[in-house]
């Protein structure tokens, strides 16, 4: 019973996503019809504005970039000091260990 369910259960979430798909295509189409429909100067000013998104989508692009590579020099510097502290911390606890008397003799 519990397969038959679960294949159920299948069933629906493939016919919504072939819905999905199918009311997709069907938005294409319609865009795609309304861009049969341009005037040249519809189509220059689309292109120009493309371009403009395009330049701001490669300057935020190489924010990101410049940002990344920040934060990873950022990391690298604070894994190193983190080494090194917890290397004093062990000089530290070593010397008191060695300075400790001993409880049994």
């Amino acid at each position: 019973m519990e397969a038959i369910n679960a294949k159920v259960i299948q069933l629906e979430k493939q016919l919504e996503q072939k819905e999905a798909q199918e009311y997709a295509i069907c938005m294409l189409n319609t865009k795609l019809q309304a861009v049969e429909n341009l005037s040249i100067e519809e189509y220059g000013h689309l292109y120009k504005l493309l371009t403009i998104l395009k330049e701001c989508l490669e300057q935020k692009s190489e924010r990101f970039q410049n940002a990344y590579v920040e934060l990873t020099q950022r990391d690298h510097l604070n894994r190193n000091e983190l080494q090194e502290t917890c290397q004093e911390v062990i000089k530290v606890n070593n010397m008191f260990l060695t300075l400790s008397i001993p409880l049994y003799e």
